[in-house]
């Protein structure tokens, strides 16, 4: 991103683009501020979205440092206080600081390489979900070739998916991952482990 602070300052109080973030944050699962009172907690919503994707919503790459300090940012604009609220200041302190937001950044699992570009099915910049079962033999083959295997629920392998809920994850060919369903056969959460 060209202008960091041009972009905030734009997007400060533009409903469309929090009310992206929202939708962006609960397909995520976003657990809004984490250990913390949910104070501000859009600026929380948001960086659990950059955590998770590092990415912007635009697409556009987005690296911890920045992610925490548009946290920073986005908590003055919310407070009277702006560049001396201490909430801002003690929050990205902790993100910054705490080893337990370094394992956060490094473990999401927005590291599963996406396909959005290849098929359909995907959380823009997040996982790419899709049931290989509905794909054409073009696109199979071109999804096994790039290096890349489904992780299904097994209470739907082979069969079609319950209602329209994503049913498989796509993860690296060469990883272990876990993969949480919930007995809807809903993604619950995916784990790389290295």
């Amino acid at each position: 991103m060209r202008d960091l602070d041009g972009w905030l300052k734009e997007t400060a109080w533009h409903k469309p683009y929090w009310a992206d973030i929202h939708a962006q944050a609960k397909k995520l699962g976003s657990d809004g501020c984490t250990g913390v009172p949910d104070w501000f907690l859009w600026s929380c919503l948001e960086h659990d979205v950059h955590y998770r994707l590092h990415k912007f919503l635009s697409g556009d790459d987005i690296d911890k440092r920045t992610a925490d300090y548009v946290l920073r940012v986005r908590v003055q604009q919310g407070s009277y206080l702006g560049a001396f609220s201490p909430v801002s200041w003690i929050r990205w302190l902790g993100v910054t600081l705490l080893p337990a937001a370094k394992r956060a950044w490094r473990s999401n699992a927005a590291k599963i390489l996406l396909l959005c570009s290849l098929l359909s099915g995907c959380v823009p910049g997040g996982l790419w979900m899709h049931d290989p079962s509905n794909m054409t033999p073009e696109q199979l083959e071109k999804y096994k070739t790039m290096g890349y295997r489904a992780v299904r629920c097994a209470t739907v392998a082979g069969g079609p998916p319950i209602g329209g809920r994503v049913t498989s994850v796509t993860v690296p060919m060469d990883s272990k991952a876990e993969v949480t369903f919930g007995p809807d056969c809903t993604v619950m959460g995916v784990k790389l482990i290295p």
